[in-house]
């Protein structure tokens, strides 16, 4: 007579640890006289109750879903001699997965953590996704399946190049989906200063100042100014409309010595800001200035008589 048993149960039926196994299996039970097996579906209804011969049942013929189920051996009466505890059980369904849709479709690089969801059919967790062109992987990270439609993640965009990416995700159960330039990666597009950016700038006689920026992608014109540095704020000095991404500033009247700010914000055709205006700091060299100058100092040579020239 059976007094004491455990009861093994193998419940990965279709999953991608059990290959090509599509049975419910379980230990063999020494002087068992045959098994009942019961399956209750996600309801807690029991679908199936039935007594084998054999330790294992066809599962498959399951539809695709989630269930409990339990095992008991059987006594020479055919009657259950101790029921295992409930176990979960995942039936998959061997679908081919399907991207419909990614959101968004463009994205920015620059980003450590750019999140994109991808919208579709057959998703079974976990799901592998690569992103990629002409060779080159975008790092995938935090891969989350939300539902059989809904898989979200995150991507590393710090190193990318702009183009047009490839993504394919495979399921759990090996089946793959490729959806070719589905998602466009372009450059961040932010001005950043050129020059001078903290720096001296040395002023002398004949040469100009270059101020330079990046382009700025959307941009008509740009506005730019100088503001000189006070105790309280600061003060406009100078204020320019171009449509270059320069400024060569040639009439140093209005720069003393001291501490300047320069200036730059990208405008649209509606004179509206495009993007934020970018600001640099730098200081004007006045060491080849004249300074610490006595009227003394200043001599006048011309003789003290000057003569006018008559028509």
């Amino acid at each position: 007579m059976l007094t004491f048993l455990i009861v093994c149960i193998f419940y990965t039926i279709n999953s991608p640890f059990a290959s090509a196994d599509k049975y419910l299996r379980w230990k063999r039970i020494p002087g068992a006289h045959g098994y009942q097996v019961q399956i209750r579906n996600a309801k807690r209804r029991i679908v199936i109750d039935k007594k084998i011969s054999q330790n294992k049942y066809p599962a498959y013929k399951l539809p695709g879903g989630r269930y409990t189920c339990r095992v008991a051996p059987l006594n020479v009466f055919k009657k259950p001699v101790v029921w295992s505890t409930w176990s979960s059980l995942a039936v998959l369904q061997r679908k081919k997965p399907e991207l419909l849709a990614i959101t968004p479709r463009v994205l920015l690089s620059g980003s450590k953590n750019r999140k994109l969801q991808l919208r579709g059919k057959n998703f079974v967790g976990p799901v592998k996704v690569k992103v990629y062109a002409n060779g080159r992987s975008i790092p995938v990270k935090k891969i989350r399946t939300r539902s059989e439609k809904v898989v979200s993640l995150s991507l590393d965009l710090r190193r990318v190049r702009e183009n047009y990416y490839h993504i394919r995700v495979e399921n759990a159960n090996g089946k793959r989906v490729l959806r070719k330039k589905i998602l466009r990666i372009r450059q961040e597009n932010q001005m950043k200063p050129l020059s001078p950016v903290d720096t001296k700038v040395e002023v002398s006689e004949g040469k100009p100042i270059r101020f330079a920026w990046q382009k700025f992608r959307g941009a008509d014109y740009y506005r730019f100014r100088i503001l000189q540095k006070k105790s309280k704020g600061s003060k406009e000095i100078l204020r320019y409309k171009t449509r270059r991404t320069e400024y060569k500033l040639n009439n140093f009247s209005k720069l003393q010595r001291g501490k300047f700010v320069w200036e730059v914000t990208p405008y649209n055709k509606k004179n509206q800001p495009v993007g934020k205006q970018v600001r640099s700091p730098f200081e004007i060299d006045a060491k080849k200035q004249a300074k610490g100058l006595q009227p003394d100092d200043i001599q006048i040579i011309s003789p003290d008589i000057l003569y006018k020239h008559e028509k």
